[in-house]
Protein backbone atom coordinates (compact mmCIF):
# COMPACT_ATOMS: atom_id res chain seq x y z
CA UNK A 1 0.00 0.00 0.00
CA UNK A 2 1.37 3.42 -1.02
CA UNK A 3 0.71 6.38 1.20
CA UNK A 4 0.25 9.62 -0.66
CA UNK A 5 1.68 12.71 0.92
CA UNK A 6 2.49 16.18 -0.31
CA UNK A 7 6.22 15.95 0.37
CA UNK A 8 7.13 13.52 -2.45
CA UNK A 9 5.00 15.48 -4.93
CA UNK A 10 6.76 18.69 -3.94
CA UNK A 11 10.16 17.08 -4.28
CA UNK A 12 9.17 15.64 -7.63
CA UNK A 13 8.07 19.06 -8.90
CA UNK A 14 11.29 20.64 -7.65
CA UNK A 15 13.37 17.95 -9.36
CA UNK A 16 11.47 18.40 -12.62
CA UNK A 17 11.86 22.18 -12.43
CA UNK A 18 15.60 21.85 -11.80
CA UNK A 19 15.99 19.51 -14.77
CA UNK A 20 14.00 21.86 -17.00
CA UNK A 21 16.12 24.84 -15.97
CA UNK A 22 19.35 22.97 -16.65
CA UNK A 23 18.05 21.76 -20.01
CA UNK A 24 17.07 25.30 -21.02
CA UNK A 25 20.46 26.65 -19.93
CA UNK A 26 22.25 24.04 -22.02
CA UNK A 27 20.03 24.82 -25.03
CA UNK A 28 21.01 28.52 -24.84
CA UNK A 29 24.69 27.71 -25.07
CA UNK A 30 24.17 26.59 -28.64
CA UNK A 31 25.81 23.77 -30.51
CA UNK A 32 29.13 22.44 -29.36
CA UNK A 33 31.88 23.67 -31.61
CA UNK A 34 33.29 20.70 -33.41
CA UNK A 35 36.66 21.33 -34.98
CA UNK A 36 35.94 18.78 -37.70
CA UNK A 37 32.95 20.78 -38.94
CA UNK A 38 33.85 22.20 -42.38
CA UNK A 39 32.05 25.49 -41.62
CA UNK A 40 34.55 26.26 -38.87
CA UNK A 41 37.43 25.55 -41.22
CA UNK A 42 35.92 27.92 -43.80
CA UNK A 43 35.43 30.66 -41.19
CA UNK A 44 39.03 30.30 -39.99
CA UNK A 45 40.26 30.41 -43.57
CA UNK A 46 38.35 33.60 -44.33
CA UNK A 47 39.08 35.37 -41.03
CA UNK A 48 42.71 34.51 -40.46
CA UNK A 49 44.42 33.26 -43.58
CA UNK A 50 43.08 35.24 -46.53
CA UNK A 51 44.42 38.65 -47.39
CA UNK A 52 41.84 41.39 -46.80
CA UNK A 53 40.24 42.84 -49.90
CA UNK A 54 41.37 46.23 -51.06
CA UNK A 55 38.79 48.96 -50.96
CA UNK A 56 37.98 50.57 -54.28
CA UNK A 57 39.22 54.07 -54.93
CA UNK A 58 36.43 56.50 -54.19
CA UNK A 59 36.30 60.02 -55.54
CA UNK A 60 35.32 63.07 -53.53
CA UNK A 61 32.03 63.22 -55.44
CA UNK A 62 31.24 59.62 -54.51
CA UNK A 63 31.97 60.32 -50.85
CA UNK A 64 29.77 63.41 -50.90
CA UNK A 65 26.97 61.47 -52.61
CA UNK A 66 27.26 58.70 -50.03
CA UNK A 67 27.17 61.14 -47.11
CA UNK A 68 24.12 62.89 -48.61
CA UNK A 69 22.29 59.58 -48.83
CA UNK A 70 23.19 58.75 -45.22
CA UNK A 71 21.96 62.17 -44.02
CA UNK A 72 18.70 61.77 -45.97
CA UNK A 73 18.16 58.34 -44.44
CA UNK A 74 18.79 59.71 -40.95
CA UNK A 75 16.32 62.56 -41.50
CA UNK A 76 13.72 60.11 -42.82
CA UNK A 77 14.11 57.82 -39.80
CA UNK A 78 13.91 60.74 -37.37
CA UNK A 79 10.74 62.04 -39.05
CA UNK A 80 9.10 58.61 -39.06
CA UNK A 81 10.04 58.11 -35.43
CA UNK A 82 8.59 61.45 -34.35
CA UNK A 83 5.37 60.68 -36.25
CA UNK A 84 5.07 57.32 -34.49
CA UNK A 85 5.70 58.97 -31.14
CA UNK A 86 3.03 61.59 -31.84
CA UNK A 87 0.54 58.88 -32.85
CA UNK A 88 1.23 56.97 -29.65
CA UNK A 89 0.81 60.11 -27.55
CA UNK A 90 -2.73 60.67 -28.80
Amino acid sequence: MVLSTRIPATLLRATQATKAIKKAANARKGPVQDASNPRYELMKQILFYQQPRELPDVSEEDIERHMTILRAEKIFKMTASSKRRADRAR
